[in-house]
């Protein structure tokens, strides 16, 4: 993004913010949708792709921050897409230790005398 020369530029006349960078607020929302909906358990699926997009929406920023805003934005889907990955993680071992124990206590109960 290329700057208005100086000769068009009015001087004391505010500046333009850049625009928020699209991935950014897509980072934020896939993030907060995951968290909020975490007790439904497949929103969390949403983690890993707030995670990535929030960490591609820093590196693009942080490249070029008088061509992009929205930093903050894509801190809070990084950290909200973090938090959603360790909860399904977390929630994917205790639904196989789930099955697990199904499955052992199944083999306990079919053996002969029990």
């Amino acid at each position: 993004m290329t700057s208005a020369p100086d000769h068009l530029t009015v001087p004391g006349a505010p500046s333009v913010p850049p625009p928020m960078h699209p991935k950014a607020s897509l980072a934020m929302w896939l993030g907060v949708a995951g968290l909020g909906g975490s007790f439904l358990a497949a929103p969390l699926v949403l983690g890993p792709f707030a995670w990535f997009y929030g960490a591609r929406a820093r590196r693009e920023i942080a490249a070029a921050p008088a061509e992009w805003s929205g930093s903050g934005e894509a801190t809070a889907g990084l950290v909200l897409g973090i938090v959603d990955t360790v909860l399904l993680v977390i929630g994917l071992f205790a639904l196989a230790g789930f099955v697990m124990l199904v499955l052992v206590f199944g083999l306990i109960a079919s053996q002969p005398g029990h």
